[in-house]
């Protein structure tokens, strides 16, 4: 197996790659890069610990000591691969929510992406490690949504009453739906029409 000079170093899944140590980041690249490369070539079905461990030139304990399990592993990659889709602060809420969809739009639309979150999704219905990892994952995103949404109220553009999580459904289901199940394109002109239709829904 291939090795490199660094030592194993332990880092916290959870924290950002700003927040580590340039020989932890490191580490932490090759790792998720391995992991989603093999994805892509094996599907989640057909990664294993040791595939991984070997593509990023790791020893298979540095793997287990930072992460639990495979599943876990997997979904912390998926989850720095879709860091991107973070929500800014414009101090706008329509600024704000217009440019999350648009992140939104170019993740989806990436065939190797959609391809990568289908599998996940597929593979989370047949393993429960997997499952874990989806419903996380999920909840950290709504949670970003959530930030944005509180934002915008204590500015005054969002009723206090409002449902949060029936506005997150309204604003992320359809984009979803109009992308996996249709193969619809997400335009700008759609975007624009989706969001002040759901914000107008929602008394904003």
């Amino acid at each position: 197996m291939r090795t490199h000079d660094d030592p194993p170093a332990r880092f916290d899944p959870a924290a950002e790659p700003d927040a580590l140590d340039p020989r932890v980041a490191r580490t932490r690249r090759r790792v998720h890069t391995a992991a989603l490369e093999l994805i892509g070539e094996d599907g989640f079905g057909r990664v294993s610990m040791e595939a991984v461990a070997e593509r990023a030139g790791v020893a298979r304990s540095t793997l287990y000591r930072n992460w639990r399990d495979l599943p876990t592993l997997l979904g912390d990659a998926v989850r720095v691969l879709s860091l991107a889709a973070i929500v800014p602060d414009t101090g706008d809420l329509r600024g704000d929510l217009l440019a999350a969809l648009r992140t939104a739009a170019g993740y989806l639309e990436d065939q190797d992406l959609r391809s990568m979150i289908l599998a996940m999704l597929s593979e989370s219905f047949r393993d429960p490690g997997m499952g874990r990892v989806r419903r996380e994952h999920e909840l950290q995103r709504r949670e970003r949504f959530r930030a944005l949404l509180t934002r915008a109220q204590r500015r005054g553009e969002l009723p206090q009453d409002v449902d949060l999580d029936v506005l997150i459904d309204d604003l992320v289901a359809p984009v979803f739906h109009r992308v996996m199940a249709l193969g619809a394109d997400l335009d700008e002109q759609f975007l624009v029409w989706h969001l002040e239709r759901t914000l107008a829904r929602h008394g904003a």
